[in-house]
């Protein structure tokens, strides 16, 4: 969706990791639950950040950039007081849930096709 991102954009939460000149990732991070996570959440827990829209140069994929970005991801949330990280994807993509998992999100659920993966940021 073009607005989505273009309002995404305006608001800063979308990030892209650079190397010279060159985008090498991009990504998005939501404060609060969107209306696409409603849909698949049924609700907006409170300090919960909603990653969205991973997205890798091919040429950078197996280097690490992908854990590298979630981690980063990660610490910015939990400066902001977020206690919780929630993101989707395909759950027929075995190879994008394998590396959720491996990046120690739990696969909580899967809901019109997703799986819905979430990770405790604070200890409770």
């Amino acid at each position: 969706d073009d607005h989505e991102i273009e309002k995404s954009v305006f608001n800063r939460q979308t990030y892209v990791v650079m190397n010279f000149d060159e985008i090498i990732a991009t990504f998005t991070i939501y404060p609060e639950a969107s209306d696409w996570d409603l849909k698949l959440w049924k609700t907006d827990a409170k300090q919960t950040a909603y990653l969205h829209k991973l997205a890798l140069d091919w040429t950078e994929l197996g280097k690490g950039l992908g854990s590298q970005v979630i981690g980063w991801v990660e610490q910015e949330c939990r400066k902001k007081g977020t206690c919780r990280l929630r993101l989707d994807c395909v759950a027929d993509n075995d190879k994008l849930n394998r590396f959720y998992s491996s990046n120690g999100y739990e696969k909580v659920g899967e809901v019109e096709g997703f799986s819905l993966y979430e990770k405790l940021l604070v200890q409770r």
